[in-house]
């Protein structure tokens, strides 16, 4: 075999920075602004935010939720049941 058909192999590359590599962080941005959970609140009460916006309040940012993702919701609900037979009963009150 010649030097010539010899196809060397790939270079490595560093892995490609993703979402769920990179810690989450919602407050990098000085311009942005950081509600407190009572300002949140108010807003719901008044109405500026209802049952269909899709926001949550994360680390005081208004965050758009994620979309439902069947496959992890039908695991939760499994672990959940799983989990609830070996918990006294009426543990959830005394949190």
């Amino acid at each position: 075999m010649n030097a010539a058909t010899v196809t060397p192999p790939p270079a490595s590359r560093p892995p490609t920075q993703t979402a769920t590599t990179r810690p989450v962080s919602y407050g990098t941005d000085p311009t942005t602004y950081r509600f407190s959970n009572d300002q949140y609140d108010r807003m719901v009460e008044s109405g500026i935010l209802g049952p269909d916006d899709k926001l949550e309040l994360l680390e005081g940012y208004l965050v758009i939720k994620m979309p439902p993702n069947p496959p992890h919701s039908a695991a939760v609900r499994v672990i959940a049941k799983r989990v609830r037979r070996h918990l006294p009963a009426g543990w959830e009150e005394s949190i």
